[in-house]
């Protein structure tokens, strides 16, 4: 599991809370199932761009800001661990 996969569960989590919504509701709305919505959430499921789509939509946000404001981070740490994941895929 990769860092990154945890820190975004946490931003979708917080997202999620932040409108009020279950799980289960969050899953139902973006036609997901509600197991793979807590995997994401704890950084178990490697999400795929068609479900990011389907859970900004949701959410009512823009695609960047799930990857933006990860506990008020600074985005150059994101994009360390982002390039961090990208490196290990393209060297092993």
């Amino acid at each position: 599991m990769y860092e990154i996969q945890k820190r975004f569960g946490q931003r979708i989590k917080h997202l999620r809370l932040a409108k009020s919504l279950t799980q289960d509701q969050l899953a139902e709305k973006a036609e997901l199932h509600h197991t793979y919505i807590g995997n994401v959430e704890q950084g178990r499921s490697n999400i795929t761009l068609k479900n990011i789509i389907k859970l900004a939509e949701v959410l009512e946000i823009n695609i960047s800001e799930l990857f933006i404001d990860f506990n008020n981070e600074n985005q150059d740490e994101i994009l360390a661990l982002i390039s961090n994941v990208t490196d290990k895929k393209t060297s092993g």
